[in-house]
C-alpha cells in the first residue's frame, strides 16, 4: 500500500495494478485499473492497524491502542467517502486524482469496523480471556474475517451487476435516439438535394434554353444562360461538378471544365430516366478502387407534347467528403468510441459507405462477411 501510495503520489502508472488482466481507456479523464491514492492510504492506515494488534503484548499495550484509533481513523475515512456518494458527488470526482468506488467505501467500512474490533479486544482486559483461549479467539476471527469477505463480495457484486444494467440500458437509449436523430438527418439533406433538382426539372424555361443550345450549339447567348444557371448550382458546397448531357449520355457543358468521363454506373442509370417524373439521387459509387465515391444528382429534362425522348439531363455530382460525410461522422455528444457506420449490401458482405473514425479510406473499399458473426 506504501508503494502504490508513493508511485501514486508522483504520478506513476505501475502496469503490474492491472495483475495481467487488459484494462485501458479512462472514465472522467481518469486512467481504468490503477488505484486510487486515497484507496491505498486508507490500506496503509488499516495495514498499520492490524499490525498494532498483532504484535500486543503485555509490556506493550500502548501499540492496541494505538490499533484501535487507527481502526476508527478507516471508519472515519470511509463515512466521508460514503457521505460523498449518499450526496451523488462523490469525493475528489472531477479532479486529476482518482477516487474509489462506492464499493470499496463499503468495504472500508466492514475493515475498520472488524480493525477496531480486534484492537478493542486487545486493548481491554478481555485481551487475558483471549490470550488463555488462542484456538478459540482465532478461530473466531477467521468465521468473522469470512463472513464479512463474502458480505463484501456479494454486495460489490450485486452493486455492480445492477449499475451495469443500468448503465447499459441508459447507454442503449442514447444509441437509439441518436440513431433516429441520424436518420433524421440524412433524411433531411437527401430532401434538400432532391429540392435542388426540382428547381432545374419544373423549370420551363432552363428547359428552352437547354432544347435551343442542343438544337443550336452555336447559339452563345443560350450557351452563356445555361452556364450561369450551372454555376448558380455549383456554387453549393456540395456539388463539385455540374455537366449538361444529350440524350445520348454525352457531355455538352461543364462547370467547371473538366475531362472526367461517364462512368459506367451512370451511364446504366441514364438509361432509366426515360419518364422519370423527378429528379433521382443515385447511392454511393466509385469507378475504380483508385476512384474518389461519388453520388450524383439526375434531373431529367423532360420533353415537349407527346415525345418520350428526354432533351437531356443535368448532371449534378456530389463528392460526400464535403458534406454529407461529416454530417454523417459528426457525433451529437463528446464520446471517445461511438461513431455512426452506413453499410449496404453488397453480395455476401455489407459493404461500408462512408468513411470510419479509424480507417479514412473504408468507404467503398472495406467489407465485411455477413458470416462473420
Amino acid at each position: 500500500s506504501g508503494a502504490l501510495l508513493l508511485l501514486s503520489a508522483r504520478g506513476i502508472r505501475w502496469p503490474g495494478e492491472h495483475l495481467g488482466i487488459r484494462i485501458s481507456g479512462t472514465f472522467q479523464g481518469l486512467a481504468l485499473g490503477y488505484m486510487s491514492p486515497v484507496t491505498a492510504l486508507t490500506f496503509l492506515i488499516g495495514g498499520l492497524s492490524l499490525l498494532g494488534s498483532l504484535t500486543y503484548a503485555a509490556t506493550r499495550a500502548y501499540r492496541a491502542e494505538v490499533g484501535l484509533w487507527l481502526g476508527i481513523l478507516v471508519v472515519l475515512i470511509s463515512f466521508v467517502l460514503l457521505l460523498g456518494y449518499f450526496a451523488g458527488t462523490p469525493l475528489l470526482q472531477g479532479g486529476p486524482i482518482i477516487y474509489p468506488a462506492l464499493s470499496t467505501s463499503l468495504g472500508f467500512l466492514c475493515l475498520g469496523a472488524s480493525l477496531m474490533a480486534l484492537a478493542g479486544a486487545r486493548s481491554s482486559a478481555a485481551a487475558q480471556l483471549l490470550e488463555g483461549a488462542p484456538a478459540r479467539g482465532g478461530t473466531t476471527l477467521l468465521l468473522t474475517y469470512i463472513v464479512l469477505s463474502v458480505g463484501m463480495v456479494t454486495a460489490g457484486y450485486l452493486y455492480y451487476r445492477n449499475y451495469e444494467d443500468r448503465y447499459r440500458a441508459q447507454v442503449q437509449q442514447e444509441l437509439s435516439a441518436i440513431a433516429g436523430l441520424k436518420a433524421q438527418e440524412i433524411a433531411r439533406w437527401r430532401q434538400e438535394r432532391l429540392r435542388d433538382g426540382a428547381q432545374f426539372f419544373d423549370n420551363p424555361a432552363f428547359t428552352d434554353l437547354v432544347r435551343r443550345f442542343l438544337q443550336a450549339p452555336q447559339d452563345a447567348l443560350a450557351r452563356q444562360q445555361i452556364l450561369a444557371w450551372m454555376e448558380r448550382a455549383q456554387v453549393n458546397s456540395e456539388y463539385d461538378l455540374v455537366r449538361l448531357l444529350d440524350p445520348q449520355g454525352e457531355v455538352r457543358l461543364s462547370v467547371p471544365e473538366s475531362s472526367a468521363p461517364i462512368t459506367n454506373h451512370l451511364q446504366e442509370k441514364l438509361g432509366e430516366l426515360t419518364g422519370a417524373r423527378e429528379a433521382i439521387l443515385l447511392d454511393l459509387h466509385r469507378q475504380d478502387p483508385e476512384a474518389t465515391g461519388h453520388m450524383n444528382l439526375l434531373v431529367p429534362l423532360p420533353p415537349e407534347g407527346s415525345d418520350t425522348r428526354l432533351i437531356g439531363v443535368l448532371d449534378l455530382r456530389i463528392d460526400p467528403r464535403r458534406v454529407f460525410y461529416p454530417l454523417v461522422n459528426r457525433w451529437p455528444t463528446p464520446s471517445q468510441s461511438a461513431e455512426t457506420v452506413l453499410l449496404r449490401l453488397d453480395g455476401n458482405s455489407a459493404l461500408v459507405l462512408n468513411e470510419l473514425r479509424l480507417d479514412r479510406l473504408a468507404a467503398l473499399t472495406r467489407s465485411i462477411p455477413l458470416d462473420q458473426t
